[in-house]
């Protein structure tokens, strides 16, 4: 797409149209199509309130996605397979090392190239997922469900109740080293974030505009579980599938416009055998997403029967979330229904505390 000029006539370098950070589509239209197709007929507006027109957009603009919503595109799927906080952490240097020397240990020869990227914990203060993203430079994330309306991220999830989950889950004495020790020589976390977030399994309803100059891509199109890697690597494939059609699309266009040039009336046939086959990254990449979320749904249910087996089960929340919302026990206030449903799961986790065994190492 190429940038309108500014008020004052001016433009963008050429090295600033690729990427534009902290900026997002606020309006878009589509004028019709014209006897030239090289002619732009797409038209977005940005919240930094630039224009850009171009015979082609293809929307990667998440599973929000604004673009998807003013095309009118409905979602087909679970769009609340599970509520969950994710906390964003980072551990010290001295904490970083004793992970990694642990999961070394536990990883086979200790080259690194085996060392788990997912650790599902199950005790009596914490039920959660770890993923490390960079264990020697301490990068991770805890992913934890939570229930709505009966918990909230203000009160359960403060950073005080994020850090002491941490550290059960880490299994680590928190604070460790010698009394009075530097800084350093200790144990610690720095919370960087807490976002909640809503797993679901959905497919958009067609990947393109009635137009065929607007396409969906990645999360716009879909979204699964986290459970198998599928949701980046269908992503991946829906550009690589997209990127050669439109370039021969724009080709066979661009030639098709210069016949018409040359004699009146000639050059529509390269017209439509692009959108023909731009038709066909619906036709194909669509059944794939949806086999994606499939596998993706079931990945996700066999995580909960490694939970059944810790002594939990998936459907206990689902029951008490329906004996609180049933009369006569719904008349409560919400406050005092909170307080039941807090209860009712500390004493569900409570035989998760025969897991717990003490680590030589100092942890737990």
């Amino acid at each position: 797409m190429s940038e309108e000029p500014d008020a004052d006539g001016g433009r963008a370098r050429p090295d600033d149209d690729r990427l534009r950070y902290g900026e997002a589509v606020v309006h878009l239209s589509e004028s019709p199509p014209s006897s030239s197709a090289a002619e732009p007929i797409v038209t977005i507006r940005t919240s930094n309130g630039r224009t850009y027109r171009g015979q082609y957009l293809l929307a990667c603009d998440g599973v929000r996605s604004f673009v998807r919503n003013r095309l009118g595109v409905p979602m087909a799927g679970d769009d609340r397979l599970q509520e969950l906080v994710n906390v964003h952490f980072r551990t010290n240097a001295r904490l970083s090392e004793l992970l990694m020397r642990r999961s070394a240990r536990s990883g086979g020869d200790g080259g690194g190239d085996d060392r788990a990227m997912l650790h599902f914990v199950y005790n009596s203060r914490l039920v959660g997922c770890f993923v490390c993203h960079d264990g020697s430079k301490g990068e991770w994330a805890l992913q934890v469900p939570y229930f709505l309306p009966y918990q909230t991220v203000e009160k359960d999830f403060s950073e005080r109740k994020v850090r002491d989950m941490i550290w059960a889950g880490l299994g680590v004495r928190r604070e460790g080293g010698d009394e009075g020790a530097a800084s350093e020589d200790r144990y610690d976390i720095d919370v960087l974030s807490i976002r909640p977030w809503t797993m679901s399994s959905l497919v958009a309803g067609r990947y393109h505009s009635e137009s065929k100059r607007i396409f969906l891509a990645g999360d716009a199109a879909h979204a699964f579980p986290p459970a198998g890697g599928f949701g980046m690597n269908t992503g991946l494939q829906d550009a690589h599938n997209l990127a050669w059609r439109m370039a021969l699309a724009l080709r066979w266009e661009n030639n098709s416009s210069r016949r018409r040039e040359g004699c009146e009336g000639e050059g529509s046939e390269g017209v439509s055998r692009a959108s023909t086959m731009l038709t066909r990254y619906d036709i194909e990449r669509r059944p794939i997403a949806a086999q994606n979320a499939a596998l993706s749904v079931r990945n996700y249910q066999r995580t909960l029967e490694v939970a059944k087996a810790c002594y939990l089960d998936a459907r206990h929340p689902a029951l008490f979330l329906q004996v609180l919302n049933a009369p006569p026990t719904n008349l409560l206030p919400l406050e005092v229904r909170r307080e039941m449903f807090r209860g009712l799961v500390k004493a569900a986790t409570m035989p998760l505390g025969s897991l717990t065994a003490r680590d030589p190492s100092g942890g737990t």
